[in-house]
């Protein structure tokens, strides 16, 4: 569920197709999306014995260690796009807000925590020309774990008095 005012236009990212972008300034740590109708999760083998063009194939995501979440809907969080130093950060099927983001500004996410270890995409960041290919279950939790926390110990500082 998205927790926001948004709309989808076509991407600022080269050959990216359509975006979400924001349409009131986000807050650095809000939580923008939540993950809500959670009918069912498959394990890897479950969705690999899928078609390949099926709505549930075509609209898992990664969401712990083995277990996908499908959406055949389709809602509007699939055009968050890609980025390697994204605004906004993808944890367990919540996404934060990395930094204060104006009104206006499309949203990424680094694809790299929803994809399998060595997962790769099919397309390379058109930022930086490299590969995108997906992290293993415990360097993903690290990597996102880290992210949070560099998001949050300024705040809990600040609110505890603890900041110097």
């Amino acid at each position: 569920m998205l927790r926001f005012n948004f709309q989808v236009a076509p991407s600022l990212i080269p050959c990216a197709g359509l975006g979400l972008f924001t349409t009131e300034a986000i807050p650095r740590g809000k939580i923008l999306v939540v993950p809500n109708q959670v009918h069912e999760v498959y394990s890897r083998v479950e969705l690999m014995c899928l078609p390949p063009d099926s709505a549930e194939f075509n609209s898992s995501i990664r969401w712990f260690e083995d277990g996908y979440t499908v959406d055949p809907e389709k809602s509007d969080i699939f055009f968050i796009n890609h980025a390697f130093a994204p605004n906004c950060l993808w944890h367990l099927g919540f996404i934060f807000a990395l930094e204060d983001i104006a009104a206006g500004s499309e949203l990424t996410i680094d694809y790299r925590v929803l994809m399998d270890d060595g997962e790769e995409v099919g397309f390379t960041d058109s930022v930086t020309g490299r590969l995108i290919r997906g992290f293993g279950w415990n360097e993903k939790m690290v990597f996102t774990s880290r992210a949070l926390l560099h998001l949050y110990e300024g705040k809990a500082a600040k609110t505890s008095g603890m900041e110097s």
